[in-house]
């Protein structure tokens, strides 16, 4: 009788805790660290936004945001999805063709303050056809859509486990990036994979309580063979 009389006391303490407990979203959304990605890539059709909220920035637990707190791209609300992958998160597409330009992101916590971010969105491309097959020589990559100075990420990939391939930023001077003959002897020859990656990652600027960040990229990639 005495450990039955135990146990539903417990049970009751337990019911308690869970009823005077707020979610973490809405007890935490004043502070929350923000976590914002957006990409795209030549030659699919949409660039995608995510969205996520943190208690703080090395949690891996993300939270779903309670009334009023919420998230708009461009006055746009959006709602929430989850996985158990990726936890709770807020996702948008919009079409690739109409996304160039300037977007708006207002998060609002819990006690109504909205914090914006803005950001632009810069997709680029690549001007000069690259033969199938490429030679040593070089690759002169011309550019269009990006400004004098802006740098430029540049993969290229072979199927060797012996080379180390080529994985840097390059400054676009007159509207081109050049990969030289020396960077292309660190490239075995066969199939290789070329991309081009405009990425920019900083602190969003204007910070809830924890802080957070914001990643914008856009790629492109081609499929070559280098010979000697």
């Amino acid at each position: 009788m005495k450990s039955v009389l135990f146990i539903w006391v417990l049970l009751c303490f337990m019911l308690a805790g869970c009823a005077n407990n707020d979610s973490p979203a809405s007890r935490g959304s004043t502070g929350l660290y923000v976590n914002y990605r957006i990409w795209g890539e030549e030659g699919r059709e949409n660039v995608n936004g995510l969205f996520q909220f943190k208690p703080f920035a090395s949690s891996a637990r993300t939270l779903t945001l309670e009334p009023p707190a919420g998230v708009q791209l461009d006055g746009k609300e959006l709602q929430a999805d989850s996985t158990p992958l990726t936890g709770a998160y807020y996702e948008v597409q919009q079409p690739l063709a109409s996304f160039s330009g300037s977007h708006t992101i207002v998060f609002t916590d819990s006690s109504g303050k909205k914090h914006q971010e803005t950001f632009e969105y810069q997709p680029f491309r690549l001007i000069n056809t690259l033969p199938e097959t490429l030679s040593r020589n070089g690759i002169s990559l011309q550019l269009e859509g990006l400004n004098e100075g802006d740098s430029i990420r540049v993969v290229v990939v072979d199927t060797s486990f012996n080379t180390n391939g080529i994985n840097e930023l390059r400054a676009v001077t007159d509207g081109k990036v050049v990969i030289s003959r020396e960077q292309l002897n660190d490239v075995a020859s066969g199939p290789i994979t070329l991309q081009l990656i405009k990425e920019e990652e900083r602190p969003v600027k204007n910070l809830p309580q924890k802080g957070g960040h914001i990643s914008i990229s856009y790629k492109l990639t081609r499929e070559l063979e280098l010979k000697d």
